[in-house]
């Protein structure tokens, strides 16, 4: 994949999934919701009615506490995705089980839904997501720690952090002093200054640089950063082709991952995530952070079905991986190396030929299937609903397992 492809997509500075916990006596309710947005803090005022345009679900139960949220999405399309599935584990496609039943059910308590998060989040493909979590209620932490006696391990590098400041930083910590007085941070300010001072550090020390993998020059000041890999640790220096890094870093995945976890550098030998990485190279790109989201906050947990219009062909299982993660890696490489019989790159508005095969029509069998609609051997939309809207400007990777 280069950087090309790339140009019109960007990385946004923050997205997360929630969820939120009426805060009305239990006799009363004990009403949870799950929903996402870029901006948590104006999200949560906007379901305790303090802003407008909250959630017609969320008017009753108030007043809510946003008890945790999953952050680190590439995407605002995939954290739609996510949202989706985890109100809806008994449909969704990744949380099936060898048998094909699902994993989990759908659960409305506190404890069902932080359960449902922690087996999406070992799972595929989410666990191949550059995700981690944050807590803000000991109630929320606690059902998280016992989930995670009953799941499956976490994937290398997930992190967790607990704030019981809150996610606004209005709560009193008892017994203990807050350690961060005001908001989360939704800019991403200490991982753009590093990149941003790294890579001009290396600018003024030399116009070039020797990759840390294959040794060829690197050109710092003149070669696309969307190109250049710069480690994440603080004290690090390390460089290297993005396309090396992908590679060394697949070199110890599973041979049918179409983009690694993340891997150990060469030099300092950290354990980094591959989507910091990427974020990386965007940010030095761009220069800093772009602002790539409005208030695009998800409002209801009802209008993303699986269900919807007249289908031709039909597919057994699909996996979505955002194009921002996809830097550095050749999906046909990848293609050939795994021989799956279709693996398309997409783009919202611009359909692409279907790669080494042709559609077959077929009646749908009684088992669940993904549905597409194909138009002369090119895909122009893709259903169910849990992809989400194709939006103008979001492209993903669509890996398709006929029947």
């Amino acid at each position: 994949m280069t950087s090309k492809s790339l140009t019109g997509s960007k990385y946004p500075t923050f997205y997360a999934c929630y969820l939120l916990k009426s805060l009305q006596p239990a006799r009363i309710t004990t009403r949870t919701y799950i929903g996402s947005t870029p901006a948590p803090v104006r999200r949560l005022r906007q379901h305790n009615g303090e802003l407008q345009a909250g959630a017609q679900k969320t008017r009753e139960g108030r007043p809510w506490e946003m008890v945790m949220l999953v952050h680190g999405f590439p995407s605002r399309l995939s954290a739609l995705q996510f949202e989706w599935a985890w109100q809806h584990p008994n449909k969704t496609r990744h949380l099936k089980g060898d048998d094909g039943r699902a994993m989990v059910s759908t659960a409305y308590t506190l404890r069902g839904r932080v359960h449902i998060v922690r087996v999406m989040l070992a799972s595929h493909p989410y666990s191949n997501w550059p995700l981690g979590v944050k807590f803000f209620s000991l109630e929320a932490f606690k059902a998280w720690d016992d989930a995670g006696k009953r799941s499956a391990p976490l994937p290398e590098g997930f992190y967790t952090s607990v704030e019981l400041e809150g996610v606004d930083g209005t709560k009193e910590v008892t017994g203990s002093r807050s350690s961060r007085n005001g908001p989360i941070d939704i800019n991403d300010s200490h991982f753009t200054a590093r990149q941003l001072s790294m890579a001009d550090a290396l600018r003024r020390s030399s116009a070039t640089h020797n990759c840390a993998i294959c040794k060829d020059v690197i050109h710092t000041t003149r070669d696309d950063p969307m190109t250049i890999a710069i480690c994440s640790a603080p004290t690090c220096q390390s460089v290297s082709h993005i396309t090396c890094l992908a590679t060394q870093f697949l070199s110890n995945e599973p041979s049918d991952l179409m983009i690694p976890r993340g891997g150990r550098c060469s030099e300092c030998g950290q354990w980094t995530l591959w989507g910091d990485v990427v974020k990386g190279a965007y940010r030095r790109r761009d220069g800093g952070v772009v602002n790539t989201e409005s208030d695009q906050s998800s409002d209801n947990d009802s209008d993303l079905d699986e269900e919807g219009g007249d289908t031709v062909c039909f597919v057994r299982e699909f996996v979505i991986v955002p194009l921002t993660l996809f830097l550095g890696t050749s999906w046909k490489s990848w293609l050939q190396r795994v021989q799956s019989p279709g693996t398309l790159l997409l783009r919202s508005n611009f359909p692409v030929p279907l790669p080494a095969h042709k559609p077959v029509r077929q009646k749908p069998s009684s088992q669940r299937l993904c549905p597409m609609y194909i138009l002369q051997d090119h895909l122009v939309d893709v259903l169910p609903k849990e992809v989400v809207a194709m939006e103008e400007g979001i492209d993903f990777i669509l890996h398709i397992h006929h029947p």
